[in-house]
C-alpha cells in the first residue's frame, strides 16, 4: 500500500468514525436533499468532469446559504464530480469561511469535513466513479458565505 493510499485510508477511518456519530435524522435529511429541497428545485447540479491524465486545477465559485440541515451542517450547494480513472493524489477543497464539505463516494460512504481556519479539504487517493460534493455553512452561521470549490491534482 502506497503512502497516498495509507493517508487516504487514515482520513477515511477518521471520517468514518465521525459519520457513525451522525443521527438517523441527518441521514434522512441527506436523502431528502438528494431528491430535492426548497430553493434548489430550479437549479441544475453542476458537473465537474475529471478526465484521464488530469493534472490541473478547476475552480467553481458559489455562495453557501441557509440549506438543508444535516449532521455535517446546512448544505446548500451540490456538485457532481465524475472521475474517469483512479487518482493517486487528488484534492477537493472549499475555502473562505465557516464552511462544511460533504463528500459522498461512489459506494455511498459520506465524509464530513468542517473548515479549520477557513479551509475544508479532502485529499489523497480517489477511486474512479461519480461523487456527490455538497458545500454548506456550519450550523448556526447567520450570514451567507461565498466560497471557491477547487479540484486539483497534487
Amino acid at each position: 500500500m502506497g503512502t497516498h493510499q495509507r493517508i487516504f485510508r487514515t482520513v477515511q477511518w477518521q471520517l468514518h468514525t465521525q459519520r457513525l456519530l451522525g443521527t438517523l435524522g441527518g441521514m434522512v435529511g441527506a436523502i431528502a436533499l438528494g431528491i430535492g429541497s426548497p430553493g434548489m428545485a430550479s437549479e441544475s447540479i453542476p458537473s465537474i468532469q475529471v478526465n484521464a491524465g488530469f493534472s490541473g486545477t478547476t475552480v467553481h465559485s458559489g455562495v453557501a446559504t441557509a440549506g438543508t440541515d444535516h449532521t455535517c451542517g446546512e448544505l446548500s450547494r451540490t456538485y457532481d464530480l465524475n472521475l474517469a480513472e483512479d487518482h493517486d493524489a487528488l484534492r477537493v477543497r472549499v475555502d473562505n469561511g465557516p464552511l462544511v464539505l460533504l463528500v459522498r463516494d461512489p459506494s455511498g460512504e459520506e465524509y464530513c469535513i468542517k473548515s479549520s481556519n477557513g479551509l475544508a479539504e479532502m485529499e489523497g487517493y480517489w477511486v474512479q466513479g461519480q461523487y456527490s460534493i455538497q458545500v454548506g455553512r456550519r450550523t448556526g452561521t447567520a450570514q451567507n458565505v461565498p466560497f471557491n470549490l477547487t479540484v486539483s491534482a497534487q
